[in-house]
């Protein structure tokens, strides 16, 4: 059976690509992060999945 749109699956999110995303104040703190709203067309609402790198 096909999934039903417009799920995704932790594996979809996991295989998407990272954007880092550098603090506007500090430019040593640098997150990694996936934006599955974007893929679900979300306009007013946002999800994104970040995580921080250990240094």
């Amino acid at each position: 059976m096909d999934k039903p749109f417009p799920l995704l699956t932790a594996k979809d999110i996991r295989e998407m690509d990272e954007v880092p995303r550098r603090h506007q104040f500090n430019e040593n703190a640098v997150r990694q992060t996936r934006s599955p709203g974007d893929h679900l067309g979300l306009t007013a609402a946002g999800v994104v999945n970040t995580a921080r790198k250990p240094t």
